[in-house]
């Protein structure tokens, strides 16, 4: 296939067929040097809105010379991409990760938007040490995260304004990504963050590097911040756990009714579900079953004004003990709350309890 019959593909194509139309289209080995030299001085004439699409569609393919083609003009077209489709959520095998470094490295050098967190998103998915980087693009993405942390320092620190959501999302992604960078330039520019005022979630990544490389102890005015912060406390915590840590938490910081809330409201935030935090939860009573309880909540949300008032149920914990772990019981069919609240939650944890009941026959049987 040569140049002006893939961009008649794309420009010509509806975004619905495109996964079909790209999936379709040959590449030879012979005409691969000649392809990639026309997508780097080509590629502006591709239709940029339908591009996310294609590369998508190339990203998730298993043939070489696809994911070549994908690799290529991602790296051409990444300055003028629109958007990006969620890439980091497929987990790509080592030959094709490590067929990807190189492109990487130079998107996520060259950006600062969205496609950043997309690029940090697969490395953390797939490499999270950089185990299969090479010392030299080992040392590039070291230098490149330096870069952006003193950018975005910057920008906060000197912006009139609110800082937009977004920025605070991609330093989470740069300080998650530089836990195990172990590079003394990073650990330098980690640290002069202590006293600039960052997202709650910002702040959990930030003290997660520190505590990884040993570079301070986490300040009694974080955990003052954290504890009152609805989602961010549930981010410590399983953040804490993730890194065999959470026995630092000081006693008076355990609060599992606290906890139970945080995953309540990561649950609802679920793109698939509210999609957001709810504009008001509630704990109105417990339940418990031998050594667990679960913890029953009403929440409101504009997004179902028409039901009013929603029960939820979070749990089922271990009752006198810390943990971010729960037991698959956090849950909510949106339904308005009754005057018999807890036979409502009975019978949540009871389809919740058949479901993972039918995954386990099913399971079994296989």
């Amino acid at each position: 296939m040569n140049f002006d019959n893939f961009k008649d593909l794309i420009n010509k194509t509806e975004i619905s067929d495109i996964f079909d139309k790209i999936n379709s289209f040959e590449i030879s080995d012979s005409e691969m040097n000649d392809w990639i030299d026309d997508i780097f001085e080509r590629a502006g004439e591709l239709d940029m809105n339908k591009m996310p699409y294609v590369l998508d569609t190339l990203y998730r393919s298993d043939d070489k010379l696809k994911f070549m083609s994908f690799c290529m003009l991602f790296e051409a077209t990444y300055q003028d991409l629109p958007f990006i489709t969620r890439l980091e959520d497929v987990q790509i095998f080592k030959a094709k990760y490590e067929m990807f470094i190189e492109t990487m490295l130079i998107v996520f050098d060259g950006s600062y938007d969205g496609i950043v967190d997309c690029i940090a998103a697969i490395i953390l998915n797939n490499d999270p040490k950089g185990e299969l980087f090479t010392k030299e693009q080992y040392d590039t993405l070291a230098n490149s995260i330096n870069t952006k942390l003193s950018v975005i320092k910057k920008f906060i620190t000197e912006s009139k304004h609110e800082v937009p959501n977004n920025v605070y999302e991609t330093l989470e992604m740069i300080f998650d990504l530089a836990v195990y960078i172990n590079n003394n330039d990073t650990f330098e520019l980690l640290k002069r963050f202590e006293d600039v005022k960052i997202s709650d979630n910002s702040l959990v990544f930030l003290i997660k590097a520190l505590l990884v490389n040993n570079l301070m102890n986490i300040k009694s005015s974080w955990w003052d911040k954290l504890y009152n912060s609805k989602q961010g406390y549930y981010t410590l915590a399983r953040m804490l756990t993730g890194i065999g840590q959470e026995n630092i938490i000081p006693k008076n910081y355990i609060n599992t009714e606290k906890l139970s809330e945080a995953v309540m409201i990561d649950w609802l935030s679920y793109p698939t579900e509210l999609g957001k935090a709810p504009d008001s939860i509630t704990l109105i009573g417990t339940i418990e079953k031998e050594d667990l309880i679960f913890y029953i909540y009403k929440f409101t949300s504009d997004k179902f004004k028409d039901r009013g008032e929603m029960l939820g149920v979070s749990g089922s914990f271990v009752k006198n003990s810390i943990t971010t772990s729960e037991a698959g019981f956090v849950f909510s069919k949106f339904e308005t709350i009754k005057d018999d609240y807890k036979k409502q939650a009975e019978d949540i944890i009871e389809l919740i309890a058949n479901h993972w009941k039918d995954k386990l026959i099913n399971k079994q049987n296989d």
